[in-house]
């Protein structure tokens, strides 16, 4: 491996690729490059960037002219359901067709999500693939497995797919800044007491599994999971979270109980919604300098019974006083967060990864636990200003 393309080298997993590399020295390291202001983290380190876009076949072969290795981490997550899918199955097919035509390898960044939600106590490489119903993600990710195996046997491209498990570290949107973001305003929910399976793995892991699946060419042809050392529950997990945020951040409820919240929410939130702009006096004076809105509320209260229109005086006024004697100090319940119930059977689910396969064709060994990725993701969360200060002593984590 002497000249890499990275594709979303400006990502997550693939920036971090990207200066793994580089520090290893004697490899040149290039990066396609769709929107600039993405590329900050990738642009510490000497690679050399191609301005292009993955559906521009063009662009594509000329990025990987004279690379001998392709990490296709890119995935395109802008536009409608049916865009996300259209474009990534085009960057995938330009991916395939470049590499067969010079003969360069294709290590691709699957994820564990297109084997859906699996009820198998192990999960490995021989159980079935079958993407979460409704899921664009999960189904978008195994069309574009679909198709570069069918590439593999009709172009002859070496491809070897790789499935990272539940990816967490510095700049992890899904596994890391996301949830830290949510459980600072919302109560995050947990089936079955969050006693499902989470089969976390820190970055440099997964980076090291990548660089090796590229190395070995026992590799080539297969699929390889890539998972931690140990594997912990949801409620763990989260845990580590709470305890960097010095607040709890979960809640555990059934299933049943939240699609009765889930019907209550779209009522609830509505009117919490509108009752919260009107209460805006900033939103009612602009709202009333459109001439047309202006008149209109004027014409409908002008009809409105005298009592009525007390009435609603008097609440606004009720609600408008009661805000204001709220204090920061003060401390509510935080509302749980209902989000698509189609993948919250995964903090139920009891499967294990099993990284067996490339322990022993890749020799994989990853190195980093839960608790010590944690405690260098809190660098992290503290230096992006995420968690409250003066922490570090606090928790311990």
């Amino acid at each position: 491996m002497e000249k890499v393309l990275i594709t979303g080298g400006t990502g997550f997993i693939g920036s971090r690729l990207a200066e793994f590399l580089c520090r290893r020295g004697n490899i040149k390291i290039r990066i396609l490059v769709r929107d600039w202001r993405t590329a900050a983290q990738a642009a510490r380190f000497p690679v050399e960037f191609r301005p292009g876009d993955m559906t521009d076949l063009d662009a594509v072969k000329s990025a990987l002219e004279g690379c001998d290795t392709v990490f296709h981490c890119a995935y395109d997550f802008k536009g409608t359901w049916r865009e996300i899918k259209r474009n990534n199955l085009k960057g995938a097919r330009n991916v395939a067709e470049s590499a067969a035509s010079n003969g360069a390898r294709v290590v691709h960044v699957s994820s564990i999500d297109v084997f859906g939600l699996t009820g198998s106590a192990i999960l490995d490489e021989s159980t079935p693939k079958k993407a979460i119903r409704g899921d664009s993600y999960s189904q978008t990710k195994l069309a574009i497995e679909q198709l570069l195996l069918r590439a593999r046997h009709e172009q002859g491209l070496r491809l070897t797919v790789v499935y990272p498990s539940i990816v967490f570290g510095p700049y992890a949107t899904t596994w890391t800044v996301n949830p830290v973001r949510k459980m600072k305003q919302w109560r995050i929910p947990l089936l079955n007491q969050g006693s499902g399976i989470c089969n976390a793995v820190y970055i440099d892991d997964v980076v090291q599994g990548l660089v090796l699946a590229a190395e070995s060419e026992k590799a080539e042809g297969l699929d390889i999971f890539l998972s931690g050392p140990d594997a912990i529950t949801w409620k763990e997990f989260y845990g580590f979270y709470e305890k960097m945020l010095g607040q709890s951040g979960t809640v555990e409820i059934s299933m049943n109980d939240l699609r009765v919240l889930e019907r209550q929410s779209w009522t609830s939130a509505s009117m919490g919604a509108m009752l919260k702009l009107l209460m805006d006096p900033v939103f009612r004076e602009k709202l009333g300098s459109i001439p047309a809105i202006a008149r209109l509320y004027e014409k409908i209260f002008r009809f409105l019974p005298s009592s009525w229109r007390a009435r609603i005086a008097r609440g606004l006024l009720t609600r408008t006083r009661r805000l204001e004697k709220r204090t920061d100090n003060t401390e509510f319940e935080k509302p749980i967060l209902i989000g698509d119930l189609r993948r919250l059977p995964l903090y139920s689910m009891q499967a294990r990864v099993s990284c067996e396969k490339a322990r022993r064709v890749l020799g994989f060994e990853p190195k980093v636990s839960v608790a010590e990725g944690m405690k260098r993701t809190k660098q992290f969360l503290l230096w992006a200003r995420l968690l409250p200060t003066g922490r570090m002593e606090a928790t311990g984590v």
